[in-house]
């Protein structure tokens, strides 16, 4: 794998994804002012506020595939000289950037929020592996969905959004019964157990890496069987 080509891919996506840097850098500034000025400052809905911004980091990749799917752009970058095996990992390693504001909020929020509120004290351990454990979670997450995008037609995966909220709503009260019953018994069965941070690195990690295979195929699929559309738009 040619890392000079890595580079490259890398740089050509961070210069596209600059308008959703300062659009973040904007939320997160303005929106704190904001609400400074208000008087509605807390650290709920300052942790809220960072999550949209992080979010509009984390979708910069996604919208690009979009957007790139739709008017035809895509076709460049099939024909460039690189593997697909590179336009892979440089797509993913774009992805796992753009994930990590996300994941390092959302450690940040199991760790001073999550954990107290089932009686457990939090710290710098249980802030690094809630990190450690939400980020290849939420790459793997991301980089399944951008294959998909790149793998199948984005027209037929316009139901996607709605089917997601859809099983959300569903499963929502479920879920929240779900960790309020074992998160506490889990938070304990690990800080009383040395191999039990061993058996969850494990369990946490091996979700990551199966996902990011089936992932890494189906993009690498979609790269290689890309054919333009007529009907694509110029923009």
């Amino acid at each position: 794998m040619n890392t000079r080509h890595i580079r490259s891919l890398l740089g050509v996506e961070f210069r596209r994804n600059k308008k959703n840097l300062l659009v973040a850098l904007c939320i997160a500034v303005v929106g704190t002012l904001v609400l400074q000025v208000v008087g509605r400052a807390s650290t709920g809905t300052t942790i809220w506020l960072l999550f949209v911004a992080a979010a509009s980091v984390a979708m910069g990749v996604p919208m690009n595939i979009i957007k790139d799917k739709v008017t035809g752009q895509m076709e460049f970058t099939t024909t460039l000289p690189v593997p697909s095996g590179t336009l892979v990992f440089a797509a993913f390693v774009s992805i796992a950037l753009g994930a990590f504001p996300l994941a390092a909020l959302a450690a940040g929020a199991i760790n001073w929020m999550v954990l107290p509120a089932v009686g457990a004290n939090g710290g710098v351990g249980w802030l690094l592996a809630a990190f450690l454990t939400v980020w290849p979670l939420a790459s793997a997450a991301m980089c399944l969905g951008c294959s998909a995008l790149i793998r199948f037609d984005v027209n037929k995966l316009a139901f996607a959004p709605a089917a997601f909220l859809i099983v959300l709503l569903v499963v929502d009260d479920f879920f929240e019964q779900w960790v309020r019953a074992w998160l506490p018994t889990a938070v304990e069965f690990l800080a009383n157990s040395g191999s039990a941070w061993v058996l969850g690195a494990v369990a946490a990690l091996s979700v990551p890496v199966v996902m990011l295979a089936v992932a890494s195929f189906l993009a690498r699929q979609g790269f290689e069987r890309y054919r333009p559309k007529p009907a694509a738009i110029d923009w």
